[in-house]
């Protein structure tokens, strides 16, 4: 063999030794491959978890929508962050988790919470709205006490209001902050401001005095009850009879007080059944006032009339009752109607008399059906005619009688008899 042929020969022997070498190789470099790149998988997902997450700043808010002074509570809903920073949007600050503000002003405030941590800083913010206080309603007069017509000035002090309505007290009222207003009559005004706003309202009053140029008012009672009433007013005393009037004339001043009286009375002016008064103030308008003095619902006033032949003594009205009264009085059996007096009215009232000749023998009333007007009387009428000296009792037949409306002017009764003292037993 030639050395060619020879060199040729290892060479194919070299050959065949390397062939599987390199597909182990190959398949080494393959298999090394695929482990740097899990390697590197690896590697970059150990750096994803390593890395901090961002803060997530929020919060809510509670309290709001109030009138100042108002206090906000914050609610941290932050995520991720280990400090924080509030700006309450008033100038102040905190760095609290979950604070508390005091807005002490009206206003829309912009809150803004800064949440920080190791993954870096994020921001929230809410508007907060805080109202106004609840207003104060407050004004002064100039012109008050004036002779009309008369312009009468206000000026409105109120406080927090937005708006405002004033009631003048003549049919007319105004918006206008600080209105000027023209009175054409005498009297007094209750003029009232109204203030408000978003959070209320608020009302003042003033009672404006204004007269006319005459200077005093004159001041007419009427008596539209069933007796005599004397009244007292600036230091003068006057007699009233049923069916009249009498007038004060010229009565100084804005206001003025009176106290006036009347009950049943017997021949010699002894007061009979209960005393029925009136004290009160009325308000001078610098003209004429009526007044009618009218007894109530309360009570109610007595007729007798006695038809038997018995004379009756003594009178017992709302017997058994805690306002039981006794009158010794007489009352003769003529048949004539007399004016007895007022007693407090009850549903069960009931009204005894009692025989002067027969002391242990009476005649009674019950289930009187009054009508339960102002100014209401009744008459009752005795009609047993036992012997004398009979006892017993007797019930009587109750005719209700209702009065005019207290506004009526009535005449006396034609029958105004007074009662005849008796003396006591």
């Amino acid at each position: 063999m030639d050395i060619f042929s020879n060199h040729l020969a290892i060479a194919e022997k070299r050959k065949s030794r390397l062939e599987p070498n390199s597909k182990k190789m190959k398949k080494f470099a393959f298999l090394t491959t695929m482990l740097m790149l899990v390697s590197t998988s690896l590697f970059l997902t150990s750096c994803k978890k390593d890395s901090p997450k961002p803060p997530y700043a929020d919060f809510t808010i509670a309290g709001d929508n109030n009138p100042a002074p108002c206090q906000v509570f914050f609610t941290n809903l932050s995520t991720d962050a280990t400090t924080f920073l509030w700006e309450f949007g008033d100038g102040t600050t905190s760095t609290s988790f979950s604070p508390s503000h005091v807005y002490l002003s009206s206003g829309t405030y912009n809150a803004k919470l800064t949440a920080v941590g190791p993954g870096g800083t994020n921001s929230f913010y809410q508007s907060v709205i805080v109202k106004l206080p609840e207003p104060t309603a407050d004004f002064l007069v100039t012109g008050d006490n004036g002779t009309v017509p008369c312009v009468v000035s206000f000026t409105n002090t109120s406080l927090n209001a937005t708006s405002f309505y004033w009631d003048f007290d003549d049919g007319t009222s105004s918006t206008t902050q600080n209105p000027s207003h023209v009175f054409t009559a005498a009297g007094t005004y209750h003029v009232t401001l109204t203030a408000q706003n978003e959070s209320g309202s608020n009302t003042v009053f003033y009672d404006l005095h204004l007269y006319n140029s005459g200077g005093g008012t004159d001041v007419t009672f009427n008596n539209p009850v069933f007796t005599d009433i004397y009244i007292s007013m600036n230091g003068s005393t006057q007699m009233i009879s049923p069916g009249g009037s009498v007038t004060f004339y010229n009565v100084a001043g804005y206001s003025a007080s009176y106290y006036a009286f009347t009950s049943g009375s017997s021949t010699s002016g002894t007061q009979i059944g209960q005393l029925i008064e009136w004290n009160h103030s009325i308000t001078l308008n610098g003209g004429s006032l009526s007044y009618n003095l009218i007894v109530s619902s309360d009570y109610f006033f007595l007729y007798l009339k006695n038809s038997g032949y018995h004379t009756l003594t003594p009178l017992y009205v709302n017997y058994g009752l805690s306002s039981e009264t006794v009158d010794y009085i007489s009352i003769p059996a003529n048949n004539v109607k007399y004016s007895i007096g007022y007693y407090k009215a009850w549903t069960n009232t009931q009204v005894r008399a009692y025989y002067e000749d027969s002391p242990s023998a009476y005649t009674y009333w019950q289930n009187l059906n009054l009508p339960w007007t102002n100014n209401q009387y009744i008459v009752l009428t005795n009609t047993f005619k036992s012997l004398s000296g009979t006892g017993g009792s007797n019930t009587q037949t109750v005719s209700p009688l209702m009065a005019p409306e207290a506004k009526d002017i009535i005449k006396t009764p034609a029958f105004n008899k007074h009662a005849v003292d008796v003396k006591c037993k």
